[in-house]
């Protein structure tokens, strides 16, 4: 059986054949997007994610087999990737090595929802789907690699989804978190996983949001300084 981690336009569906459909609610006004995300993103503010010069862009898409980006092109190919120059290198080389392994691939297309992540029968991500909109390539790109990267963590820290749970599950009362999180029902796995993806991105969109997780998330920074690699800007 496959799981596939998706961002749809309202709520969770389980579909039982051939894969795990799971899906993921997105922003009531993300066409407004401009770049970037937080937990309370688009809700409340716009907050864009750092930019990066030529040279850490060049570095990443080279730490990547030229096949592991599938229909990228024009303004949405540059903005996919500073969304990935602004993923630490340890986990674009380990989507690399997996593209070696079992093909995985990040691909730009419209899937029938915003983004997704298909995870395989031996459970490593097979394939990560990017809707080519520019108003929100950037932020499902690093939502759904949070997706990916869970599997590399939970793989080598067996206690992660363990910590994850509880943490998740205060958080869900937060004032400042926004409503996408709050589409799935506290306590249950798709709602720590979405979590997690939101985090994930805010961990590593900007210091800019990086600081408001800090400062609004204080049960979560822990967990996210615990078991991912720090931003690059700190590097």
């Amino acid at each position: 059986m496959k799981t596939l981690h998706v961002m749809t336009s309202k709520w969770t569906i389980l579909v039982a054949a051939s894969f795990l459909l799971i899906g993921c609610g997105t922003y009531k006004n993300v066409g407004k997007a401009t770049n970037g995300s937080n937990l309370y993103q688009l809700t409340v503010d716009d907050y864009p994610c750092q930019v990066w010069n030529q040279e850490r862009v060049d570095k990443v898409m080279g730490l990547m087999p030229s096949t592991m980006m599938k229909k990228w092109e024009g303004d949405i190919l540059k903005r996919g990737e500073q969304a990935l120059a602004g993923i630490p290198d340890l986990y674009i080389k380990w989507m690399a090595e997996l593209h070696k392994k079992n093909g995985f691939s990040i691909t730009a297309e419209d899937p029938g929802f915003t983004g997704g992540v298909v995870i395989g029968g031996e459970k490593y991500p097979e394939q990560m789907y990017i809707y080519p909109r520019t108003d929100i390539v950037d932020l499902v790109m690093q939502h759904e690699t949070g997706h990916a990267i869970m599997y590399k963590i939970k793989f080598e820290m067996t206690q992660f989804l363990e910590e994850l749970g509880p943490i998740a599950d205060n958080e869900h009362e937060n004032p400042n978190i926004n409503a996408y999180p709050q589409l799935y029902d506290i306590g249950t796995e798709a709602y720590h996983k979405e979590f997690w993806a939101e985090a994930f991105n805010s961990y590593y969109c900007s210091p800019e949001t990086n600081g408001l997780v800090k400062k609004q998330f204080p049960k979560t920074i822990p967990l996210l300084e615990k078991y991912l690699e720090k931003p690059i800007w700190v590097q």
